[in-house]
């Protein structure tokens, strides 16, 4: 009967250990998948602003629209990070921003009969028909397609 218990016995400490050894494998199993969180998370894009001399300064107009990404990060419990993957990348925002300044307009005069800044005065016109015209105001070369250009002194 000794024999039968012993046998019974070494039976029972291998059965436990076995048992002991596939509870550790369903505890490590638990704690590597089953005690993750995973959460998707969005990733912004940036503006990436260029200088433009051809659109007016003070303006700005958006040449590639930005899209965000998406990235999907894996942490345990214990808040160790499992894994941090982009799924899609973000999409940068391009805004052209214009810098071109007109120059200002020559200043406009009401009619005048001399040129101060060089001395000069109108002595006459030549009209759009070729003709020569000693008018130097308003109706020169009015019966002849009107003023070509003015002549000064």
């Amino acid at each position: 009967m000794s024999k039968q218990t012993s046998e019974q016995s070494t039976g029972n400490i291998l059965f436990l250990a076995a048992a002991f050894a596939i509870l550790l494998l369903a505890f490590a199993y638990y704690k590597q998948n089953i005690a993750t969180t995973c959460i998707n998370q969005d990733i912004d894009y940036q503006v990436i602003t260029n200088d433009d001399s051809t659109k007016a300064s003070g303006t700005t107009t958006v040449t590639q629209a930005g899209a965000k990404g998406t990235k999907t990060k894996c942490t345990k419990q214990d808040g160790t990070i499992v894994s941090d993957s982009i799924i899609t990348q973000p999409v940068n925002e391009v805004v052209a921003r214009g810098t071109y300044v007109a120059p200002a307009p020559a200043p406009v005069s009401s009619y005048s009969n001399s040129n101060y800044s060089t001395g000069s005065y109108r002595t006459g016109a030549i009209c759009r028909d070729g003709t020569r015209s000693y008018a130097t105001g308003s109706g020169a070369c009015s019966w002849h397609g009107g003023v070509s250009y003015w002549l000064y002194n």
